[in-house]
């Protein structure tokens, strides 16, 4: 679908639908379709989309009218009507709603979501907005529906498959097997590079025999569903033998070298100045640090990085290609300075951020040593974002002395900008005043988001068709009282709408709590999912996920 979308229809009255923003972007970005079409819309099954509708002169006024939006697929359609946040219940299968702060002056930005079981292929979206006098229709354009069908189809077809996530994945653009990540002397992440690192990727194993290949690649094949670049001219990834990427047999048809860049490329972090590379590092064990699967029989993972990584084998190799890329660089690392960086515990939001640089001076000279450093927010799949926290001093260290500084960052200095769950990159680059020499080091890690309670009367194993009081509670940790206070608790299966409680001052160490009745309609394992939002720092969200097993008898 464009991006934005001019109504095709209008059909009477003061109320005129101008256009359809199907935020195709962000859209895209958020249910990983990047690619796939620059014509139409592509979203997943059972996964939320934003749709802005942008009217002339009056806004759609909810009080006095229903707004509907019809989905067509051949000879198939479905009515939906557009709800509120906090009103009734969601309706069975497709659902959308428009929650609070989506309303503007001459706007509404709507989410949709799909039924989990909706047919694939291209839909056309209507908009009808309906009186008890009066009904006016809007042909607003076109959406494609993708699931992932891949697992399902080969299973249902008897060929064993499962869903593989990698924890740091590199996306290497330019078949160098290397992501290059280039910083500043003072430690801030430049946005040079078209590579990058994921925080994780998910594809697909199929368990295949390749007659056009050789026996030896016979066995678990990668296969991508949603490539995030082109082979041989179009957007696929694979089927790739796992044991030509762990074998090194990097020539292999089928994207073997792409696959293996996701899992093991090494990072060479540059530092440049005046577009000149004045330091170099490279990080050989960032990426693929975890490859899981779903263990058969439970929810534990199984890992799966052995089956593509064999240190063993390449240990000697990667050893010789680094000493390599050291040497022949523009600057040369002296191994008599080592430096070190990590975030002390696992802090929380709301908690002060403790930063700790480790630095061994191994040469036979005492050292003076310009210390930057830089924290920046980064994006779950791209470069970070603006700096939000810098500092610096100087550091002498005695020859043969290991110093640890450590360095604060208050919740006053990230709450504006740092979100629970958000990933921060964080660089120290260390000069030496009189050689010049620099050296870096990095660490990403995540805030935590203050903790919701989910508790249900009786345990967490239930029956069907039976009701169980659920309580859900926040305590307000921080030092500071909370405006605008709103605990959501939602669950498929379990819930047939959203449940919300508010509070307008929540003070601390004071709770906000909702009682809920919960009952399933189906067996299996199901999900709650409460939400903490305050207006204080309305960027922060916390999450809880509770697992529920429903039982039969």
């Amino acid at each position: 679908m464009d991006h934005m979308r001019q109504t095709l229809h209008n059909v009477g009255g003061q109320h005129q639908l101008k256009l359809v923003n199907f935020e195709l972007q962000e859209n895209h970005a958020s249910h990983e379709t990047q690619g796939l079409s620059h014509k139409h819309l592509v979203v997943r099954r059972g996964k939320p989309f934003k749709v802005t509708l942008l009217f002339g002169h009056q806004l759609w006024n909810p009080h006095s009218e229903i707004l509907v939006l019809e989905v067509w697929l051949g000879d198939m359609s479905e009515r939906i009507p557009v709800q509120l946040f906090d009103k009734g219940p969601n309706p069975p299968g497709w659902s959308a709603k428009i929650y609070p702060g989506d309303m503007r002056t001459h706007s509404a930005t709507i989410h949709v979501c799909s039924s989990a079981r909706s047919s694939v292929g291209l839909y056309h979206l209507l908009v009808h907005m309906e009186t008890i006098n009066n009904r006016k229709s809007f042909a607003v354009g076109t959406f494609v529906l993708l699931c992932n069908p891949w697992l399902r189809v080969m299973r249902v077809l008897g060929i064993p498959s499962r869903v593989v996530t990698v924890f740091n994945a590199a996306h290497d653009t330019d078949g160098s097997r290397n992501v290059e990540e280039y910083y500043s002397t003072k430690g801030e992440k430049l946005n040079l590079s078209k590579d990058s690192i994921w925080n994780f990727h998910v594809w697909v194993e199929s368990w295949m025999r390749r007659p056009d290949l050789s026996a030896e690649f016979d066995g678990w094949q990668v296969v991508d569903p949603t490539p995030q670049e082109k082979s041989a001219g179009v957007f696929c990834c694979g089927p790739c033998p796992v044991t030509a990427v762990q074998q090194h047999f990097l020539n292999t048809p089928y994207d073997s070298s792409f696959v293996h860049a996701s899992v093991d490329a090494d990072i060479v972090r540059l530092i440049v100045r005046n577009g000149h590379v004045v330091g170099r590092m490279v990080e050989t064990e960032w990426v693929g640090q975890l490859i899981y699967t779903k263990s058969i029989g439970s929810d534990k993972p199984e890992n799966l990085t052995h089956t593509y990584k064999s240190k063993k084998m390449f240990t000697s190799i990667r050893s010789r290609l680094q000493s390599r890329q050291l040497l022949d660089g523009p600057a040369r690392i002296s191994p008599n300075v080592e430096v070190s960086l990590n975030v002390d515990g696992v802090p929380s939001v709301g908690d002060s951020i403790i930063i700790c640089v480790t630095v061994a001076n191994k040469s036979s000279r005492p050292r003076v040593l310009v210390e930057h450093l830089d924290a920046q927010l980064k994006e779950y799949n791209r470069n970070p974002r603006e700096s939000f926290w810098r500092t610096h001093k100087l550091v002498d260290i005695q020859a043969g002395e290991v110093l640890t500084l450590y360095h604060t960052i208050l919740p006053s200095e990230y709450e504006a900008v740092l979100a629970g769950n958000d990933i921060v990159n964080v660089a120290v680059v260390l000069k030496d005043v009189r050689t010049k020499e620099r050296f870096l080091a990095v660490h990403e890690f995540s805030v935590s988001s203050p903790l919701i309670t989910i508790q249900i009367e009786g345990g967490n194993n239930i029956q069907m068709k039976k009701e169980y009081t659920t309580h859900i509670s926040f305590i307000n940790m921080f030092p500071k009282t909370l405006s605008g206070a709103v605990l959501t608790v939602e669950g498929f299966g379990l819930l047939q709408y959203k449940h919300i409680s508010r509070l307008v001052l929540l003070q601390p160490g004071h709770r906000i709590v909702k009682k809920v009745s919960i009952m399933a309609t189906s067996p299996g394992t199901k999900l709650l999912m409460a939400t903490f939002t305050h207006s204080s720092s309305p960027g922060i969200t916390s999450r809880s996920f509770h697992k529920v097993s429903v039982q039969t008898e």
